[in-house]
């Protein structure tokens, strides 16, 4: 597992679409997906990140679906 704890608020802020994120990261936007029963505050447990779960195709790499506007 490739950890980088990255704040990503500022990139989440200036961006519009969606951002690449890690599992590890984090933002001052992180709610907990409704199906986690972890209290970790990191993208991989945010209702708003997408790592292929649904799919069935879990990846490392994400994106985060949170929209400023």
């Amino acid at each position: 597992m490739d950890i980088s704890n990255v704040n990503r608020s500022v990139e989440i802020e200036a961006c519009r679409t969606e951002v690449s994120v890690k599992s590890t990261d984090y933002c001052c936007y992180f709610e907990k997906h409704p199906d986690t029963i972890l209290c970790k505050n990191e993208c991989w447990t945010c209702r708003y990140s997408d790592f292929g779960i649904d799919t069935g195709i879990i990846t490392e790499k994400g994106i985060c679906k949170y929209s400023v506007t």
